[in-house]
């Protein structure tokens, strides 16, 4: 048996209130005007993302200046560096600067190349995907590969690309822990340690 308080169900009716307000003010999305992927249409599509990703696709869509996997107005938004807004923007973020440590393998960096990927958990629906995958990074001028969890929020639009995303990375203190050890090591000598 569920009881109320009179002062609980005024709370609840104010808070009622306001977001039906805020709602009106607020334009969101046509829901309508969206694509309807099939989960498994939604997961191919991340697939195809994660493959072009790695090394050394990612060379080729880096080369490509606007990848035609990317939208011409998406957006994407990283934890830790920012909001970045059109095709070629996001087509340099995302796979020039690791297609540029491809190229100068030897040159001293805390990032690697990706080169694979798993994807571990998956949902999805109409067109949006969320994912967590552990991709390895190869940084090469430290003899080390190392694992990154990245979090995923991408949106498709009807022609299958992406139009916004959100990444987070996890465990990112970890791996900037290990890679400083790693180049003090190179650096210093193991003494260090």
């Amino acid at each position: 048996m569920v009881i109320f308080y009179l002062p609980d169900l005024a709370l609840c009716s104010l808070a009622l209130s306001f977001l039906r307000g805020m709602a009106q003010s607020i334009s969101l999305p046509d829901l309508d005007s969206q694509p309807n992927y099939t989960f498994d249409e939604l997961y191919n599509l991340q697939v195809k993302f994660f493959d072009n990703y790695i090394y050394p696709a990612d060379v080729t869509q880096a080369m490509s200046i606007n990848s035609t996997l990317l939208a011409e107005n998406i957006q994407g938004r990283l934890e830790m560096t920012g909001t970045f807004n059109g095709r070629e923007l996001n087509t340099e973020y995302l796979f020039g600067l690791f297609a540029n440590l491809a190229a100068n393998p030897n040159s001293l960096s805390l990032l690697g190349v990706p080169i694979s990927y798993e994807i571990l958990h998956f949902t999805a629906d109409q067109y949006i995907a969320s994912a967590a995958t552990r991709l390895m990074f190869n940084i090469t001028s430290l003899g080390v590969v190392i694992p990154v969890q990245v979090w995923t929020w991408i949106a498709w639009n009807e022609l299958g690309e992406i139009s916004e995303y959100d990444v987070s990375f996890r465990y990112w203190e970890w791996a900037i822990d290990y890679l400083l050890a790693a180049w003090s090591v190179i650096l210093y000598g193991p003494s260090l340690l």
